[in-house]
């Protein structure tokens, strides 16, 4: 490849790679934003987690 037409192949590449990110850009999900607040007909609801002990697996010898 010569010069002049390795350096359309690169600005070519440039191109579709800011075309990608735009594309990407454009359809990406929106952040949903939402305000945790308690419900006050559930009440304060503690939840409690069982305790559990870790051992070796039987494959790891």
């Amino acid at each position: 490849m010569n010069k002049s037409l390795f350096s359309a192949a690169f600005a070519a590449l440039r191109y579709m790679l800011i075309a990608m990110f735009g594309v990407g850009f454009v359809v990406a999900q929106p952040t949903v934003t939402t305000t945790d607040k308690p419900d006050p007909k559930k009440g304060d609801e503690v939840q409690k987690l069982e305790k559990f002990e870790v051992t070796r697996s039987c494959c790891l010898t």
